[in-house]
């Protein structure tokens, strides 16, 4: 015979704190969004489930107090439940100054990782029947800096034989966020679906060879602020994952690992770099968007990055074999190419760390800093 659990004391006044809680948000939700059906770090009343933390941010964004952090949980919330309304007047009540541009329609098309903006996206259509897609950043932030360097310097510069890039149509400022308004590009009439290995890499070759061509004499003084390649959200947090992998070892286990950690680029010539040049960013038919993490990088910065999303590697020699291909074909007339591999390399070695997040001893990171120590020791 079969015994019934018992439920321990401390169970039951858990589930009664729990059903509590939700009771209390019941009450004081009515009048924010209802129950949502979310799996993040609810609190359930009953068959409901309430996304506690994003009424957090609503009560924050209410009084006048929400942070970047408040904003962006909610608009991604209304992006979920398809609420453009609610979305408009939490961006109005965050920032009083800014006017999104009306649209006779609107729809969200899905959302995004970089930490500079909402990370939600919205096509819309204006008054004038023109099909717009919105992106809204936070200002000041490196992002909203990039963009207008890209909007300034770059766009007349890129050569739309090789580079196509969605214009801008309009931008609404306020005091702390910018609303652009970009031409609407049809992915698939751009060819940005079924997008094969080497139709990748080829489309990289012309755009990095487009990008290395262009002229950059005066970008040291016009535009400091797109000369910091750390501040960029990829490397940083590649970065910073290997400074806590260093930190869990003992300076014996691995020293390979801890030196890393201070490398620099050994290259220090510099070219105008996308930032993010990953295949949901540009089409075989030469379109690229998303400059938001454009600057004046290092050369190998973008290769890096590209080469490791954009590769269907196995090991190390492998991926290094693809990227020397292509700097061959990227940079032929490029003077001292062992010192161009060898920046490839080390933005490999922390691009890996953001992507993979790998172990103590993962054999491609540790074949990866090999490679860069017998590169460097070679230039000394």
């Amino acid at each position: 015979m079969m015994m019934e659990p018992i439920i321990s004391p401390g169970r039951v006044v858990f589930l009664l704190i729990r059903q509590g809680l939700g009771a209390v948000f019941f009450l004081v939700n009515r009048g924010f969004l209802g129950f949502l059906p979310s799996t993040i770090k609810t609190v359930t009343f009953f068959r409901y489930r309430a996304n506690w933390p994003a009424f957090v941010s609503y009560r924050a964004l209410m009084r006048g107090k929400a942070g970047r952090r408040d904003l962006w949980r909610l608009a991604r919330l209304y992006c979920h439940l398809e609420d453009h309304g609610r979305f408009e007047q939490a961006c109005q009540a965050y920032d009083p100054d800014l006017c999104l541009k009306p649209g006779l329609k609107r729809r969200f098309m899905g959302k995004g990782w970089g930490e500079h903006s909402l990370n939600v996206y919205r096509q819309l259509w204006d008054t004038e029947g023109q099909c717009l897609f919105e992106k809204v950043l936070f200002k000041p932030s490196d992002d909203y800096s990039r963009l207008s360097f890209f909007m300034t310097f770059l766009v007349p510069k890129l050569n739309g034989e090789f580079i196509k890039t969605p214009g801008i149509r309009d931008m609404h400022q306020g005091k702390h966020l910018a609303a652009v308004y970009y031409e609407h590009l049809d992915v698939v009439e751009a060819g940005c679906l079924d997008f094969s290995q080497d139709d990748q890499l080829a489309t990289i070759v012309t755009i990095f060879r487009e990008l290395s061509n262009l002229e950059c004499f005066d970008i040291r003084i016009r535009y400091p602020e797109v000369l910091d390649y750390a501040s960029v959200q990829a490397f940083r947090e590649g970065h910073c994952y290997l400074h806590h992998l260093v930190r869990r070892l003992s300076s014996q286990a691995h020293p390979e690992l801890h030196a890393l950690v201070e490398e620099k680029p050994v290259d220090d010539r510099r070219v105008i770099s996308h930032g993010d040049l990953v295949a949901v960013n540009f089409s075989r038919d030469g379109w690229v968007w998303d400059w938001d993490r454009c600057g004046y990088y290092p050369v190998g910065f973008d290769l890096a990055w590209a080469t490791l999303n954009a590769v269907d590697f196995v090991s190390f020699d492998d991926l290094m074999q693809h990227n020397e291909r292509l700097i061959e074909r990227i940079y032929p007339t490029w003077s001292r190419r062992d010192k161009l591999v060898a920046n490839t390399v080390y933005f490999t070695s922390i691009f890996y760390c953001r992507k993979f997040k790998p172990g103590n001893g993962d054999a491609f990171l540790l074949e990866c800093i090999r490679y860069l120590h017998r590169v460097t020791e070679g230039l000394h």
